[in-house]
């Protein structure tokens, strides 16, 4: 698989409830954690859960809806983008903690 198929191959047919489930228990999920965020001040260790949760919107997203092909392109790099970002953001947090 190289990056052009990567980027361009439309996503797989779903059943649109679960698509649309899922969209909307992501949605959920992040906005229970920003107000709980909210609530509870930001304490260390918690930056991870909420670009996990990002990610997972960005992936569902850009893997799992059709968009025109410049939206879709653009989703799809964010979305891989987040996902390094976020793996850098665990490494670091693992070994400050060791």
């Amino acid at each position: 698989m190289n990056l052009r198929t990567l980027l361009t191959n439309p996503p797989k047919p779903v059943d649109p409830w679960l698509r649309r489930g899922f969209l909307l228990f992501c949605l959920l999920l992040l906005g229970w954690h920003l107000q709980w965020l909210a609530r509870h001040g930001w304490p260390a260790g918690h930056e991870v859960i909420s670009i996990i949760l990002v990610a997972l919107l960005l992936n569902h997203l850009a893997f799992r809806f059709s968009w025109p092909r410049k939206v879709m392109i653009g989703l799809r790099l964010a979305a891989c983008s987040w996902l390094v970002f976020g793996m850098a953001c665990t490494l670091r947090l693992l070994l400050r903690r060791v």
